[in-house]
């Protein structure tokens, strides 16, 4: 049999590139794969709770008129380990991921000694309600704190949400209907670094609820303002209360010496205590840079009969901000005020202890000026 001499030049063809390719694939071997043990993996590190078969109780009372309210509470651990995170320290470099157990809270509600209602909440509960909160997950049971009952029946609590074998944590405002039906659940303070010396307070006449970060009112009324880190807040009368800021101008990471390091830029001009009317008007503004931080921060201040008073350590200076007008200020200086040997047995003043950082102080108000004693705390 023939072959076709134009057959066998098309063989020819095909050998000769099929040859052509296998050397080129020869010639450029794939590139080799990285060892798995060579690459780069964050650690994981795995953690369950502790077992906490401990009950913690609270009993708080509250008296409205002739009627006496009273709350039994009760935290305890599930110890069920239902809850799981995942977090990461040293810039991801390891990963833990912790089995938490869920808490569950009880709450019993009196008036003159009969229930007004029973209820109970869980973790699941909380979180549902306050999704910013960055403790609830992790904390370790604490019974949930009455603290009064507004006219229109909103039911205050405070409840702190403390991570174990630790200061850090966070406070926050629960308030229920009469029935015990959860209404809000606010995050405003955290523990174990800035937080606001101030707690959940009730006006007088019971129709506005304060915290750190938002006054609320009747028929659903609401102010928020907090800005920046608040150092203090407090009700002055049932129309009025105070603000003291700490204003961060600008935070991050930058690198000192080598190392990565968070810093802050605080602001030192403005007006950083605020007089409010309940409104949201502004009342009046100063300046006070007396406050200070230890765990959290502390503000050296006192509401005295009809006045809200300041003291800077630094500056040994005393301001009155009367409550009718905090405007007309009264700024008294330590150097010329008259300063006592000891502290007064029985004063025929109100006697007003104010702790600073650089040290203790004992005033004395007195109709032709102010007398004061600095030494610790029990006046020695």
């Amino acid at each position: 049999m023939k072959i076709n001499s134009w057959v066998i030049f098309c063989l020819f063809l095909v050998c000769a590139c099929t040859k052509e390719e296998t050397a080129k694939t020869k010639a450029s071997p794939p590139p080799l794969e990285t060892p798995k043990a060579a690459l780069s993996s964050p650690d994981t590190i795995y953690e369950t709770a502790y077992m906490d078969k401990e009950r913690y109780y609270d009993t708080s009372q509250v008296k409205i008129g002739q009627d006496v309210y009273v709350s039994h509470a009760e935290a305890i651990s599930l110890n069920d380990s239902s809850f799981v995170e995942v977090f990461s320290w040293d810039d991801y470099r390891t990963v833990h991921k912790v089995k938490q157990h869920n808490n569950l809270y009880k709450i019993k509600l009196l008036k003159n000694g009969q229930t007004v209602f029973q209820k109970q909440f869980t973790k699941h509960d909380f979180a549902r309600m306050e999704k910013e909160n960055p403790y609830i997950q992790g904390s370790v049971p604490r019974p949930l704190v009455f603290t009064g009952i507004t006219t229109d029946g909103k039911v205050l609590f405070d409840v702190h949400f403390g991570l174990p074998d630790s200061d850090v944590g966070g406070i926050a405002t629960l308030v229920t209907d009469m029935r015990g039906t959860p209404l809000l659940l606010q995050n405003y303070n955290h523990t174990g670094g800035g937080g606001c010396d101030g707690t959940l307070q009730l006006s007088e006449n019971r129709q506005y609820y304060l915290n750190c970060q938002t006054l609320y009112g009747p028929n659903g009324y609401k102010f928020d303002f907090a800005r920046s880190d608040v150092v203090y807040t407090s009700f002055l009368t049932d129309t009025s209360f105070v603000v003291l800021y700490d204003y961060i101008l600008k935070s991050g990471y930058r690198m000192e010496n080598g190392v990565k390091e968070y810093y802050e830029e605080r602001d030192t001009i403005y007006d950083n205590l605020v007089f409010f009317h309940v409104n949201g008007k502004r009342l009046a503004s100063d300046r006070y840079d007396g406050f200070f931080q230890e765990l959290g921060y502390t503000a050296p201040v006192k509401l005295i009969q009809n006045s809200f008073v300041t003291l800077d350590g630094k500056k040994e200076e005393v301001t009155v901000y009367p409550f009718s007008n905090p405007s007309e200020r009264k700024r008294i200086s330590l150097k010329e005020a008259q300063k006592l040997s000891k502290r007064m047995k029985k004063p025929p003043v109100q006697e007003v202890f104010i702790r600073t950082l650089e040290r203790n102080y004992f005033l004395y108000f007195f109709p032709d000026g102010l007398q004061y004693y600095s030494g610790n705390e029990h006046g020695e």
